[in-house]
């Protein structure tokens, strides 16, 4: 089974959205990669960037839609945002983290394999620090834990 190419990463999707806001397209060209270090650490910052200002972007639209609501239809629709802010918060950070333990996993095995030669080795492994759209499942069941444990204490 192979892997889809890089650029089609619902987290290089992320990376470049949040990218547009911060005036930076991307560190490189379509290709995340490019069977190079130091882009695939660019790519990482990128990722891991952009899962974070999402995560802070849902913080705030909790308090901004969450309040108001509340005030205005009490206690139950205050707690129903909450859960799901938190929840999209948390499956955001997941994401981030999700990036940044690629990050610092791979990209450094990936150089040290370019070290000792071995080409295509290397290559695979700049290609696994970049966090796959499956990662996406894990990020969702951490965003439910979290949504299921703030509802349990609310």
């Amino acid at each position: 089974m192979t892997r889809p190419e890089p650029s089609h990463s619902n987290h290089v999707a992320v990376a470049r959205f949040v990218g547009r806001f911060i005036g930076d397209d991307g560190p490189g060209p379509d290709d995340p990669i490019q069977a190079n270090v130091v882009s695939s650490i660019d790519w990482g910052y990128m990722i891991n960037m952009g899962w974070a200002l999402v995560a802070g972007a849902c913080i705030l639209a909790m308090g901004v839609i969450g309040f108001p609501l509340q005030a205005l239809f009490g206690d139950g629709v205050g707690h129903v945002v909450i859960c799901a802010g938190v929840g999209a918060t948390f499956f955001c950070l997941a994401g981030s983290a999700e990036a940044a333990r690629r990050r610092y996993v791979d990209v450094p095995r990936a150089r040290r394999l370019a070290h000792q030669g071995d080409v295509d080795a290397s290559e695979e492994a700049l290609r696994r620090s970049l966090p796959p759209n499956g990662s996406l499942l894990s990020q969702a069941a951490i965003g439910v834990l979290a949504i299921v444990i703030t509802a349990v204490i609310l």
